[in-house]
């Protein structure tokens, strides 16, 4: 899903190569070292973190932005003001606008019609960010 994002808007991103128990929140763990460095040397301006939910979760997609978010880049979602995980606490130290984006199962399924709900959603907030790569 992050990969196909990136190839369709521009966007950078950052995926991870084996199952961790959440690489956000360890500070050593080397996910979220990279997630830094990239934010850093990229000068990333938005931050869309995109996590897992079980498949019987009851809400296809949920979002919990930080305090730096464009809330109008969601209106009309079901969005939550928060103080995401502690990478999401990194990410306001950085002043960088950031939004957690909870999906269940089948809206991360390749070719499911929830999938395609989910990658519209997703794609609109990059496109219609104002810092959308040029």
């Amino acid at each position: 899903m992050v990969s196909y994002l990136c190839e369709k808007t521009g966007a950078f991103g950052i995926i991870t190569t084996e199952i961790q128990l959440d690489p956000n929140f360890y500070e050593e763990a080397e996910f979220r070292n990279k997630v830094i460095e990239l934010i850093s040397h990229k000068a990333i301006k938005l931050v869309i973190d995109i996590h897992g939910r079980r498949a019987d979760y009851p809400y296809l997609i949920e979002f919990f932005i930080n305090k730096y978010f464009d809330q109008k880049l969601l209106t009309g979602e079901m969005m939550y003001n928060s103080q995401m995980r502690n990478q999401k606490l990194l990410i306001n130290a950085l002043k960088v606008p950031g939004v957690e984006v909870e999906i269940r199962k089948d809206g991360r399924t390749w070719g499911n019609e929830n999938f395609e709900i989910v990658i519209g959603k997703l794609e609109k907030i990059i496109n219609n960010s104002p810092v959308t790569p040029s």
